[in-house]
C-alpha cells in the first residue's frame, strides 16, 4: 500500500470545525499545550500519536528513548504561577507513597492500582504543563463491551469486575486519607464529561466524593449497556442539559446546596425547582433499569440513589460503598459455594 492510498482513506477536517477537546465546555486554546508529533519532552518521551482529551489535559502515546519502552503521558492544561494542578499533585503524592511503602509493594492488588511512573513540566507559549507518565493501558471496559453482542457486561463479569474495583477504591481512598488528601478541597474542571459531579459542573469547592460519583454512574453505564447521563445535544457536551438530566432522576437539589455556587441561580431558583430553558426528561431510575430484576433491582436501585446525590456529603464514604450489598454480591456468592 502505498503512502497516497493510505491518504485516500482520510479525509481534512475544516479548520473551523470543532474537535476533541474543543467540543468541551470552557474549551480556552490557550490553556492546552500544543503538543507535536515527534516532539521530544524532557528529552526523554518521544510523542506518537494522541491517545485522548478531557477538560483538564490531553494524553499521548509516546517513546520513552531511554528504555524504547512506551508510555502514555498526561500533558495537564497550563498554570501561570508554575503550580502542580490539584489533581495532579495528588496523583504523584499517591504514587510517592504507593513506590516507597514495603506492605504496598506486597499487597496482590497493587498490579491493579496504576501510577505515574514519571512526573515533569513543560513551558508552553501560555504558561506551565504538568506532565505524568504512566504505562499504557490495554483496552478499557467501555472499549470490551462495544465487542459483546448485547453491547453491555454480563451480571457476572460486571461483578467479579466490582470486587476489584471495590479493592482499588478502598485503598486508594485510605492511601489517601494517609497522605492528608481526603479532607482537602479542590476547585476546578475535572473528570471526563457525561461522569462529572454536579458540584464540579457548578464550579464548587469538591472533594474526594466525586470519585463516587463518577464510580456509581459508570458502573450503571456497564451494567445497562447505555449511558446513564447523554448531556450532548448534536455532539456537544451541555452543562444545562446534563443538570436537566440529573434533575429527573435524583429531584431538585436542596437549598444547603445551591447556596456553594452562584452559578446555580442560572439554572435554579432560590427553592431548588428547575428553571433551566431545557425541559426536565421524564424518565426515572425504575424505568431506566432494564438488565436486572427483583432483589437484584432493588440493590441496584438502593445504591445508585445512595451514591447520586446533590450533597457529597451524604454519599457514603469508600468504607461504606466497598461494603455495599449490591458490590458485595459476587463475594456472597464466591463464598456460598466454597
Amino acid at each position: 500500500m502505498t503512502t497516497a492510498s493510505i491518504k485516500e482513506n482520510f479525509h481534512r477536517v475544516p479548520n473551523a470545525m470543532p474537535i476533541e477537546e474543543e467540543l468541551l465546555p470552557g474549551y480556552k486554546a490557550e490553556d492546552f499545550y500544543p503538543a507535536a508529533i515527534d516532539e521530544t519532552l524532557k528529552s526523554r518521551y518521544r510523542v506518537v500519536c494522541k491517545l485522548g482529551c478531557g477538560v483538564g489535559s490531553t494524553v499521548w502515546l509516546a517513546t520513552d528513548v531511554k528504555t524504547s519502552r512506551y508510555r502514555a503521558v498526561k500533558v495537564c492544561t497550563r498554570t501561570t504561577d508554575g503550580a502542580v494542578p490539584a489533581q495532579a499533585s495528588q496523583e504523584i503524592a499517591v504514587a510517592e507513597f504507593l513506590s516507597t511503602a514495603a506492605p504496598v509493594q506486597e499487597h496482590p492488588g497493587r498490579r491493579g492500582v496504576r501510577t505515574a511512573l514519571d512526573a515533569f513540566t513543560v513551558t508552553g507559549p501560555h504558561g506551565t504543563h504538568t506532565c505524568l507518565v504512566y504505562a499504557p493501558q490495554g483496552m478499557t471496559f467501555t472499549e470490551l463491551r462495544d465487542y459483546l453482542p448485547v453491547n453491555r457486561l454480563p451480571k457476572r463479569m460486571l461483578q467479579t469486575s466490582i470486587q476489584l474495583l471495590r479493592w482499588i477504591i478502598f485503598t486508594k481512598m485510605a492511601l489517601s486519607t494517609q497522605r492528608g488528601l481526603v479532607r482537602r478541597l479542590f476547585t476546578g474542571d475535572i473528570m471526563p464529561d457525561v461522569y462529572r459531579a454536579p458540584e464540579v459542573i457548578l464550579g464548587m469547592e469538591w472533594s474526594s466524593k466525586v470519585d463516587l460519583w463518577s464510580v456509581g454512574v459508570m458502573i450503571w453505564d456497564l451494567l445497562e449497556g447505555k449511558r446513564l447521563f447523554h448531556a450532548k445535544k448534536d455532539g456537544v457536551l451541555g452543562d444545562e442539559r446534563h443538570l436537566a438530566e440529573m434533575v429527573s432522576l435524583i429531584g431538585n437539589p436542596p437549598p444547603e446546596f445551591l447556596r456553594r455556587s452562584k452559578i446555580c441561580a442560572r439554572f435554579f431558583d432560590d427553592a431548588g425547582n428547575w428553571k433551566g430553558s431545557i425541559p426536565i426528561p421524564d424518565q426515572s431510575f425504575e424505568d431506566r433499569i432494564t438488565q436486572v430484576q427483583g432483589e437484584d433491582k432493588e440493590l441496584l436501585l438502593r445504591f445508585v440513589r445512595s451514591v447520586l446525590c446533590w450533597l457529597p456529603e451524604q454519599r457514603p464514604t469508600a468504607e461504606e460503598m466497598a461494603y455495599d450489598d449490591f458490590l458485595m454480591q459476587a463475594y456472597f456468592a464466591a463464598n456460598s459455594k466454597s
